[in-house]
């Protein structure tokens, strides 16, 4: 008669190692939210990874872009819990820099509040679009990618 026998002792460990790691995941979801959060700092920091196309409206007006006004940078923030990481931000305009596309502007009229006899503001019905071009601000790089993996990994692995 063959007998085999196994030990599973040792992947039994491991499991159990991972199931308790997987229970709460914030000490490795703060190091993801830092490395997401740092990106999008140097990003804002060098304009752009790779490099932002300046506005049409900032090149004609000397207009600020979002590495001048800071507005849109001092915004951002992080989030982290058991099982989520986040970067984000509360601007409504943010996504018009991240992914770029049409802006629709009223036209403004020459008096700043015109109103007839009825009492009634003027309403203007004449739109002005630009375009905007895209300025993606969270954009990870690839060693950016791989620090999280590593990070991902280390926090699973035996400590």
């Amino acid at each position: 008669m063959i007998r085999i026998d196994v030990n599973v002792g040792e992947i039994q460990k491991r499991l159990n190692i991972f199931r308790q790691r997987l229970k709460d995941m914030s000490p490795m979801m703060r190091e993801v939210a830092d490395i997401m959060y740092d990106s999008t700092m140097e990003n804002f920091k060098v304009g752009g990874r790779p490099e932002w196309v300046k506005s049409q409206r900032a090149e004609r007006d000397n207009g600020q872009t979002l590495v001048d006004t800071n507005a849109l940078r001092s915004s951002v923030h992080k989030q982290y819990g058991s099982r989520y990481a986040v970067t984000g931000t509360n601007k409504v305009y943010a996504a018009i820099h991240q992914f770029g596309g049409s802006i629709m502007r009223r036209q403004v009229a020459a008096t700043s509040d015109f109103r007839p006899y009825d009492g009634r503001p003027t309403v203007l019905s004449k739109w002005d679009t630009g375009e905007m071009p895209a300025r993606p601000f969270f954009n990870l790089q690839p060693d950016e990618l791989k620090d999280i993996e590593q990070t991902a990994v280390k926090y699973m692995g035996d400590k």
